[in-house]
């Protein structure tokens, strides 16, 4: 790996802080966002959780240990996150059609694209193995 190793672990770690925000406090964001802390919006925000969590551990690992903890070159791997925030993004704005749900499903939305523009980003730095 070359270039700034720090970005990729900084970006890693706050996907995880997200994640534990997400996990440990769903309903107070759910009021945060403008959402009703139905039983079933708590839910999706841990699930939402669950998947940053997972998503951010694999490429914590991959950042910190110059090796990645799947089969897949850490710059693939980096960029596989990357489209998985955009499509996770895109899927909210399609899920944000209706007012009542509206703007929860935007800011998870521009968190994810936040998340994806950055993973991107910091892909670039990556050169540990080739992308076959």
């Amino acid at each position: 790996m070359r270039g700034n190793r720090g970005a990729q672990v900084g970006v890693d770690v706050a996907r995880l802080l997200w994640a534990a925000a997400l996990l440990g406090w769903p309903a107070r964001l759910c009021r945060v966002v403008g959402a009703a802390p139905t039983r079933r919006a708590v839910w999706v925000t841990r699930l939402l959780g669950m998947r940053n969590l997972l998503q951010g551990g694999v490429l914590l690992s991959s950042s910190a240990r110059q090796s990645s903890p799947v089969p897949i070159a850490p710059r693939t791997l980096r960029r596989t996150g990357a489209g998985v925030d955009v499509l996770h993004a895109a899927s909210c704005v399609v899920l944000a059609d209706r007012q009542s749900v509206r703007r929860p499903w935007l800011v998870d939305g521009m968190v994810a694209l936040g998340f994806g523009a950055a993973t991107w980003w910091t892909a670039a730095d990556t050169t540990a193995a080739p992308d076959g």
